[in-house]
């Protein structure tokens, strides 16, 4: 402005002055190291950790042993940073070290199969969570399930046991019929199987809601009387 001193200007305003520098922070640069790191696994793996080996202290150990791995994984990487500050990350790294047919077929292979393969672990990961409260589809119609996942030790060795209760109803088809079926596991033996056919025209919502009703306490009976 007209009659302000240079020194109460922004330096970006100052003629011949050097531009100012954009930056990030601490907490950003923390929330964006996080979110490369931690991907869709930590949602899949814990469970499977808790499964195999039983004890939250071996879990919490192999955590710990992990992030050490991942300190030093991120030293190493901040030092090739600072001596090759160029852009391209691995790239530029393993052109600097092997060449650059090597960096170029390591780029490549990222870019088609490591991030690729990422997002799709990721997906299945997500489905995999969405399917315990969202209906199901497959070639049978559509509906809901719940299963679980047990660990039964008999002679000293692990064996895994599913139970299952999934309840299908058929899609619209030309007799206009009604399929409903359901099917209810206990540690791997089928002990519920349920059908019910009925005209659409006939079918009552309030009657559709108590037998579906009826048939998860059918199972919860069974359930509790195999457990």
């Amino acid at each position: 402005m007209v009659g302000e001193s240079p020194d109460k200007r922004k330096a970006s305003h100052v003629p011949g002055s050097t531009p100012p520098i954009n930056t990030i922070g601490w907490f950003t640069a923390g929330c964006l190291l996080v979110n490369n790191i931690i991907g869709g696994g930590v949602f899949t793996t814990t469970g499977l950790m808790a499964r195999d080996l039983g004890d939250p202290i071996l879990i919490l150990l192999l955590w710990s042993l992990g992030g050490l791995f991942a300190i030093g994984g991120a030293m190493v990487y901040g030092e090739l940073g600072s001596r090759l500050p160029y852009a391209g990350g691995d790239y530029v790294y393993l052109r600097e070290a092997y060449g650059p047919l090597v960096a170029f077929l390591s780029g490549w292979t990222s870019f088609t199969i490591g991030f690729g393969a990422a997002v799709a672990a990721s997906a299945i990961s997500f489905s995999a969570y969405a399917l315990r409260i969202l209906p199901i589809m497959d070639e049978s119609g559509w509906g809901a399930a719940a299963s679980r996942d047990d660990i039964r030790i008999a002679d000293g060795r692990r064996g895994n046991v599913f139970s299952r209760l999934q309840v299908v109803i058929s899609p619209y088809n030309t007799y206009r019929v009604l399929d409903i079926a359901a099917k209810g596991t206990v540690r791997n033996k089928e002990v519920l199987s349920r059908n019910h056919y009925q005209r659409l025209a006939d079918v009552d919502l309030q009657s559709f809601h108590e037998l579906i009703e009826q048939w998860v306490l059918d199972y919860a009976e069974l359930y509790s009387a195999a457990v």
